[in-house]
């Protein structure tokens, strides 16, 4: 979900291009949100789904960046095709690296239930482990979302190299409405079943990603983009937010919360992409943001091992008293921030950077030039 190549638009945001550096700011705010949705205190969160929020906004992201990526190989090549076996090449440099690093020494180190269910997630399929087990309660249960990516990147590519970008408008616009009705009637069906981590349940958010980079300007893609129709979503998104934070919505208003809540995240990503100006561009342009943001892969990687490491490390210093008990939660915050980044960092030095100066050899069209992107 944090591993899209971070490239901007070209003109009217059609296919991106170039380095988009308020992306990665957006990144960095998005991982922080989950961050604080695992390491804070339910009464810090002010009933609102911070983790959540952060996850779709990547997944807006990536399905934006990754079929600007497509489009833009298929425009560079000589052949209006797109190499997909270099696609795929590239993504396994960016993403497989750290991952499997990081999951092989999880296991060495038999760490919560890595070893019962090791095979799940090397073959991204923690999603599934979750849905079968109806439960969140596994030690490496953020994967699922690096999960529904890799089955996206399975599908997506093939779709944009066969169909007109018309057509594939339509098909966007079929997987959001596929994945309301999925996630409005197969919770209800099926129960005993945690469906909402299966890529129908989201394929919508990449599905809007993906019509942010799509050149089609008629229809319901500029209905979507009406600023009438946008307040509209956002006054709903609200008002529907504002319900569940008081009790629970039936699951069919939940489903309708999360298209609003996408569609409102896709217009924040349109306009990131195209450059915030004002006070929104001073925090996005912000050089601390944008470096976070080009580790940003490494720090959701990471992240919700650090508590269980840094309780270790005291446990094995100073067994009794415990003093992460009597530490605010501020104060940890910090603390499990400040380590995050710092392993993050190595990751990147020592393992990521050097898988992706081997990207250079596989550009995904004849004639176009390497990336310019970090990732």
């Amino acid at each position: 979900m944090l591993t899209s190549d971070a490239e901007k638009s070209t003109g009217d945001l059609e296919v991106p291009g170039s380095y988009m550096p308020q992306i990665d700011s957006l990144r960095s705010i998005s991982v922080i949100m989950v961050m604080w949705s695992h390491w804070m205190p339910l009464h810090y969160q002010l009933r609102l789904p911070w983790g959540h929020f952060g996850v779709q906004t990547f997944f807006v992201i990536s399905g934006f960046l990754i079929t600007g990526i497509l489009l833009r190989a298929e425009r560079g090549s000589s052949d209006g095709k797109c190499n997909i076996q270099h696609f795929y090449i590239r993504r396994a440099l960016r993403i497989l690296p750290a991952f499997y690093i990081l999951l092989i020494a999880l296991w060495f180190l038999d760490f919560g239930d890595t070893r019962e269910s090791f095979l799940w997630h090397a073959f991204f399929l923690t999603n599934f482990w979750i849905c079968f087990t109806n439960s969140f309660n596994t030690w490496l249960a953020h994967f699922w979302t690096l999960a529904v990516e890799e089955q996206f990147y399975l599908l997506w590519p093939w779709l944009v190299r066969r169909a007109s970008r018309q057509s594939l408008s339509h098909i966007a616009l079929g997987c959001i409405a596929f994945s309301l009705i999925f996630r409005a009637t197969v919770p209800i069906l099926t129960p005993q079943l945690e469906t909402t981590v299966l890529l129908p349940s989201v394929w919508d958010a990449l599905a809007v990603g993906a019509l942010i980079a799509l050149p089609v300007r008629e229809g319901i893609c500029t209905g979507l983009s009406g600023k009438f129709v946008f307040w509209l979503i956002v006054f709903s998104f609200f008002c529907l937010q504002a319900t569940a934070s008081v009790h629970s919505l039936s699951i069919p208003l939940e489903s309708l919360r999360q298209t609003t809540m996408l569609l409102f995240i896709a217009k924040v990503v349109s306009r990131t992409a195209a450059s915030f100006d004002g006070a929104a561009g001073s925090v996005l342009g912000s050089t601390t943001l944008q470096r976070l943001g080009k580790i940003s892969y490494g720090l959701y990687l990471y992240h919700h091992f650090v508590p269980h490491l840094f309780r270790w490390l005291l446990e094995s210093v100073a067994p009794e008293p415990n003093p992460i008990e009597v530490l605010h939660p501020l104060i940890l915050f910090s603390v499990y921030f400040a380590i995050t980044v710092l392993i993050a960092s190595l990751s990147w030095t020592l393992f990521e950077r050097n898988a992706l100066i081997l990207k250079r050899r596989f550009p995904q069209s004849v004639s176009s030039a390497p990336s310019p992107s970090h990732e």
